[in-house]
């Protein structure tokens, strides 16, 4: 099995059949592939005796970007130099619950962030997307909204060219967009909820805000606002990061080293 996890809430209620379905297939399973630290935790608390837990962090197939994770991001002058708005991006679907609750935090924090100047682009869209935009109405042309992005050449392009990945990460499970930007070499702040953690190395990849609220994700963003020098380091390191350690070929030499034991136990190889 792979990305199997266990959790308690949905165990009773509407979802209660479809939970202890996934229970059962979690116990019969003789291996579960583990996406994150914290699935891991949860796996191990109920682990049959026989079952073997085999780490595959989340990696990204650089064929689905058209090679463009293999271009070199470039370390503009215009990064360097203090005094130019910083240039923020956030890339999630606009929903109720918690996503709409990162936006929330993340408009909060903006707004305790004065006197450094900066800009954000938003690329998303969804149900709660009025609300979202509600958050966000009192900074004016300083975001603006980019809807849904479906071509992959434009993402591309705004990864690339953002200073800063910002997003709160409201008990994401560990945000797909996080390392997809790390990939084009910028750098991510996020919260350390769930198996972000397994997405964004803190300190070297990006920084993660341990302490929940708006103000300690603010502090967090108006450190790095002021450091350009400290955000390319930090991206330079998310690019070598992806590229050396969450890459298709990577994930591939896991699946096997995990997959071949196994199958030389069932047949005897």
């Amino acid at each position: 099995m792979a990305e199997g996890s266990r959790a308690g809430k949905r165990a009773g209620g509407p979802w209660a059949l479809g939970h202890w379905g996934a229970e059962a297939a979690l116990d019969r399973a003789d291996a579960i592939f583990v996406m994150t630290a914290a699935d891991r935790e949860a796996l191990e608390r109920a682990k049959p005796a026989r079952q073997r837990l085999l780490d595959l962090p989340p990696f990204l197939d650089a064929e689905d970007w058209g090679g463009a994770l293999a271009e070199p991001r470039e370390v503009t002058a215009r990064q360097l130099r203090d005094g130019l708005p910083v240039r923020l991006l956030t890339v999630a679907m606009m929903r109720h619950g918690d996503k709409l609750a990162s936006y929330r935090m993340l408009a909060e924090a903006l707004a305790r962030v004065t006197g450094d100047p900066w800009r954000l682009d938003i690329v998303g869209d969804g149900e709660a997307r009025e609300q979202v935009e509600q958050l966000f109405a009192s900074f004016g042309r300083r975001v603006e909204f980019l809807g849904r992005v479906e071509d992959r050449s434009v993402l591309a392009r705004l990864y690339a060219e953002a200073d800063l990945f910002a997003w709160p990460a409201v008990n994401e499970a560990y945000g797909m967009a996080l390392l997809e930007a790390q990939a084009f070499g910028c750098p991510v702040l996020a919260g350390a909820y769930g198996g972000v953690a397994s997405v964004v190395e803190d300190g070297r990849t990006g920084v993660l805000v341990h302490e929940p609220g708006p103000a300690a994700f603010a502090d967090a963003l108006v450190r790095l606002l002021r450091d350009p020098s400290r955000r390319v380091r930090l991206g330079a390191s998310a690019r070598d990061f992806v590229r050396r350690e969450r890459g298709v070929g990577r994930a591939a030499e896991r699946l096997r080293g995990g997959l071949l034991p196994l199958l030389s136990e069932q047949f005897a190889l």
